[in-house]
């Protein structure tokens, strides 16, 4: 029950929170000490405190500070005090009730204005004024009318401008949901068309290499049987072995061209993209940090399009699994022969508490850099809960080499896994 009334705070929104509370009870003592005030010197330090407490909680518990001030105006109207700057304390209070808290602390803090007017006048009419006295005056009684009038504007007017802060978050969070809904649809709309694409591609290729298949392996038998009997017989069965083969070689590069082509128009992505990632990302309502170390150096196409993906994958997920409010952070640390990619993001909660959307270690883009960043004989190291400040964070760090090295995706040919596995491990000794 305690944990529901306190909102978590930012180091920067507690630290100016405080000021302001400091600040309201400096400004009131030296009010309280310059001006008569009418109430007994302990009992202004007791509604001082009371509501630089409630301006210290306006946005951590805003009910906790709503009870606070309405505590400290009854103290001061019980002791016969005259208003003065310690109830700017309470316009402080009732803004923050309408621009932070829940549905219910909004109408409940409407309510507290209104009564708030209503109380003040009455006071204000009856303490300092003795306006009842004269109460069967019609210009007494207009005159009371003026008070509450006047206390209702002061007070409305807070609430008011705490309420249209509430719409303006409100918008911001509902545009940033709109976009990212649309990037998403955009997403999966892609993804329909290249599968559907890579399907096609892979039935006309299980037709051209299962046919030719089939005739190579009956031409290689009467090939075997031949080769004794009719050399001239079996020299041609293995010309037009040759030839299959070569037709089969022709028709699979010509798919794999038309996949690479049905892919993408232009040239892939590259690390001189990442200002577009991130005036993308920031568009959005996340704010990117970005840091850069050391002299860059040059990266095969293969890294270059790996860093651009991590970069791009990473802040994707920030932008809808981490906290939007807290930002970013990406960190290129360019070192004699490899290349460090830090990526960070602030994720609801503190350390140690259940986060109630966790983000899964092992989701299809993470598994997809995973495998990007393998291939170009780096390291990634994915950590979903990492501890910084007390706050949870998502940290993934890469690490590719430098250097032109071997550029992938450079012609199309086959290549047996041997052959694939022995490329791969000298990579991963010249990155060593």
């Amino acid at each position: 029950m305690v944990a529901r009334m306190f909102q978590r705070l930012r180091a920067t929104e507690w630290a100016f929170d405080v000021a302001l509370a400091v600040g309201v009870a400096l400004f009131a003592t030296g009010w309280s000490a310059a001006t008569p005030v009418g109430s007994h010197v302990v009992a202004v330090f007791v509604v001082i405190i009371l509501t630089a407490g409630g301006v210290a909680l306006r946005r951590a518990s805003p009910p906790l500070a709503l009870i606070a001030v309405s505590l400290g105006a009854i103290v001061q109207m019980a002791t016969g005090g005259i208003a003065g700057a310690v109830n700017l304390g309470q316009l402080l209070v009732l803004y923050a009730c309408a621009a932070f808290g829940s549905r219910r602390m909004r109408r409940v803090s409407f309510g507290a204005a209104i009564a708030g007017a209503l109380v003040a006048a009455t006071h204000i009419s009856i303490v300092q004024l003795g306006l009842l006295v004269e109460i069967d005056n019609p210009s007494i009684v207009i005159g009371i009318a003026f008070i509450f009038a006047f206390m209702l504007v002061v007070l409305m007017c807070a609430w008011l401008l705490g309420f249209a802060r509430y719409l303006v978050l409100r918008a911001q969070r509902a545009s940033v949901a709109q976009r990212i809904a649309e990037v998403q649809a955009e997403a999966e709309r892609e993804r329909v068309a290249v599968e559907h694409e890579r399907g096609r591609v892979a039935r006309e290729m299980h037709d051209v290499l299962a046919h030719s298949l089939v005739s190579i392996a009956m031409l290689a038998d009467g090939t075997r049987v031949s080769v004794r009997s009719d050399p001239d017989e079996a020299e041609d069965l293995a010309t037009t072995i040759g030839d299959i083969a070569r037709e089969s070689v022709a028709d699979v590069r010509r798919l794999l061209a038309e996949l690479r082509h049905g892919q993408s128009d232009t040239a892939a992505p590259t690390i001189a993209e990442l200002p577009t990632v991130i005036s993308r990302v920031e568009s959005l309502g996340l704010s990117v940090d970005r840091v850069d170390r050391g002299e860059p150096r040059p990266l095969t196409p293969g890294a270059s399009l790996a860093v651009y993906r991590v970069v791009s994958e990473c802040l994707t997920n920030a932008l809808r699994h981490g906290d939007v409010t807290k930002g970013a952070r990406l960190e290129l640390t360019w070192r004699g022969d490899s290349l460090r990619v830090t990526v960070r993001n602030r994720l609801p909660g503190r350390f140690g508490e259940a986060d109630p959307s966790p983000i899964p270690s092992g989701g299809h883009g993470l598994i997809g850099i995973r495998e990007r960043v393998l291939l170009e004989a780096g390291t990634i190291d994915v950590r979903p809960n990492d501890e910084r400040d007390g706050h949870r964070e998502f940290v993934v760090d890469v690490v590719v080499p430098t250097g032109t090295g071997v550029p992938t995706g450079t012609g199309v040919g086959i290549a047996t896994s041997a052959g694939v596995g022995a490329v791969t491990h000298t990579r991963r000794k010249d990155a060593e």
